[in-house]
């Protein structure tokens, strides 16, 4: 726990000196008070919105990197792929392989052009400020105004993206009959076995 916080307060450290050596904050003609005034008030405007929407994008590249796995497994063993090549194609394969090629050659339907964009700048995304996140800090209100605009939008469309590729799950895996399957049979239940 210990050197968690170390960690984080380091991180923190690091923030406040990125906003006064990049003149986001001028330390100029103000007091010890005043200067902290100011950074907990950018601190707070930073952790609003932006961190929702960022965090969203990390949740839906994660299910749609998930359900790509997903269906490059099913996909595989219907194909009669051992469990050691599907274990090597998920480890692999690049997001953009599995959402097209591998897809195709699994037979698997190609996901809708839309869809498929949508996947790919939420991913995009994702790993711009995940794996990149200390270029990310800007200090430009403007620049950051229009970042947060362009997530909000993107986000705005993504859940019609996650019901189409539960349609097509359900096409090419259940062969359009998932509900009626499992309606058949009465999961929860216990049935008295004579």
């Amino acid at each position: 726990m210990k050197s968690r916080n170390k960690a984080h307060t380091k991180h923190l450290q690091a923030w406040v000196e990125g906003l006064l050596r990049y003149g986001a904050i001028d330390p100029n003609g103000k007091s010890t008070q005043e200067i902290h005034q100011e950074i907990t008030e950018v601190m707070d405007e930073a952790t609003s919105d932006a961190d929702q929407h960022e965090l969203a994008c990390v949740f839906y590249a994660v299910w749609f990197e998930h359900w790509l796995n997903h269906m490059t497994c099913m996909s595989g063993l219907r194909k009669n792929l051992n469990e050691q090549d599907i274990q090597e194609i998920l480890r692999h394969a690049r997001f953009e392989s599995k959402a097209t090629w591998i897809l195709r050659v699994l037979g698997v339907r190609p996901i809708a052009e839309t869809h498929l964009r949508r996947m790919q700048k939420v991913t995009e995304a994702r790993n711009a400020f995940v794996h990149y996140k200390w270029k990310a800090i800007d200090f430009d209100k403007e620049h950051s105004e229009k970042r947060e605009h362009d997530l909000k939008l993107l986000l705005g469309d993504v859940e019609h993206t996650v019901n189409y590729l539960r349609r097509l799950e359900g096409q090419q895996i259940f062969d359009g009959k998932k509900r009626a399957i499992l309606a058949r049979f009465e999961f929860g239940q216990t049935s008295d076995m004579h």
